[in-house]
C-alpha cells in the first residue's frame, strides 16, 4: 500500500514555484509518478488543461492524501506556464487570491488585531467585487467555478471570518460579508442565520429580529435556522420565545447531533430559568443520548 511522501519526511509539500524543473519532477517520481519534460508536454497537450492532467495523474497514482493532490495540480500548472504558454483563467486568478487570502489568515491565527483583519477584509471585499458583473449582481457562476480550483473550501473561510470580526468589534464588516456571500452560496441559510446571531450580540436588536424573521420565512424547515433563532431570542432577553423556538427544533430533529444541539440549548436556558423540573427531563434525555453519567 502507497503511504504519503509526507509520512516520511513530517515536512509540508514545496510550493512548485520555487522548485526547478528537476525538482518537481523528482517530487512527483516520489508519488508514483515518472515522467521526463518531453513526456509531460505530450500529455499536456493530449489532455488539453492542466486541471485534466493534473486529474488524470493523481487518479493513475492512487494518490489520496489531500496535500500531494493539491502539490500534483500546482507543479503541472507550473510546468505548463514555463514550457507550453499557460495563461491563468479568471477562475484561476480569483482562487489564488482567495487562496493567498486564507493562508494569510491562517498563518496569523490567534495573533490577530483590527489592522490585521482590515487587511483580510479588503481583501474579502476585492474578492466579492470581482465576482460583481456589469449589471451590479455577482457572478454565481463564476463564484462555483472557482471551487474547482481553489486548494482550501473558501465557503467555510467565508462562514467564519465574520464571527471573528464581530469579535473584534467589527460588526459592519461582518454583516457585508454575510450579506455578499449568502446572495451567491448555494447554502444561502447558513450566512444569514449566523448574520442574525451577529447582530442580536452587537445589541442591535431591531435589525436581529427582522433578520430572524426573514429566516424563518425563507427557511421555515431548516431546523439550524429555528435553533439559531432561538439563540437570538435568548440572547436579546425573549426567554419565552426562545423556548418555544428550541422545543420546536427538537420536535424536528431526525438526527442524534441536531438533538443533542437542542438539548444543550435547553439545559443553558432551563439553568438561567432554575426550573428545575423541565431541566430535569432534559438532562434526563441528554444522559441517554450522550451515554452519560
Amino acid at each position: 500500500m502507497r503511504h504519503s511522501i509526507r509520512e516520511n519526511s513530517g515536512e509540508p509539500l514545496p510550493d512548485p514555484r520555487e522548485l526547478s524543473d528537476e525538482a518537481i519532477m523528482d517530487m512527483l517520481h516520489d508519488m508514483g509518478i515518472s515522467m521526463g519534460l518531453e513526456e509531460f508536454k505530450i500529455e499536456a497537450l493530449s489532455m488539453g488543461s492542466p486541471e485534466v492532467l493534473a486529474a488524470n495523474l493523481a487518479y493513475m497514482a492512487s494518490i489520496t492524501d489531500s496535500e500531494e493532490e493539491a502539490f500534483i495540480y500546482a507543479a503541472v500548472k507550473e510546468l505548463w506556464k514555463r514550457h507550453l504558454g499557460y495563461e491563468e483563467s479568471v477562475e484561476e486568478r480569483l482562487a489564488n487570491f482567495i487562496d493567498e487570502t486564507i493562508d494569510i489568515y491562517t498563518e496569523h491565527e490567534g495573533e490577530f488585531d483590527r489592522t490585521f483583519l482590515n487587511l483580510i477584509y479588503a481583501r474579502i471585499r476585492d474578492f466579492y467585487l470581482a465576482l460583481v458583473k456589469e449589471d451590479g449582481l455577482p457572478d454565481i457562476d463564476l463564484y462555483n467555478a472557482i471551487t474547482w480550483h481553489t486548494h482550501n473550501d473558501f465557503e467555510a473561510f467565508l462562514l467564519q471570518i465574520p464571527h471573528e470580526f464581530a469579535i473584534h468589534g467589527m460588526i459592519e464588516e461582518a454583516i457585508n460579508i454575510g450579506k455578499w456571500f449568502a446572495d451567491i452560496s448555494s447554502n444561502p441559510a447558513n450566512f444569514l442565520r449566523d448574520l442574525a446571531c451577529i447582530l442580536a450580540e452587537a445589541g442591535r436588536q431591531e435589525e436581529a429580529l427582522a433578520q430572524v424573521r426573514n429566516n424563518l420565512q425563507r427557511f421555515p424547515r431548516d431546523i439550524w435556522v429555528i435553533i439559531n433563532a432561538g439563540d437570538v431570542m435568548e440572547t436579546i432577553g425573549q426567554v419565552d420565545k426562545a423556548e418555544h423556538l428550541f422545543l420546536k427544533a427538537k420536535e424536528m430533529a431526525t438526527n442524534i447531533n441536531d438533538r443533542i444541539g437542542v438539548l444543550e440549548r435547553l439545559i443553558e436556558l432551563y439553568e438561567k430559568l432554575q426550573d428545575k423540573d423541565k431541566l430535569r427531563d432534559i438532562k434526563e434525555e441528554y444522559r441517554r443520548l450522550t451515554k452519560r453519567g
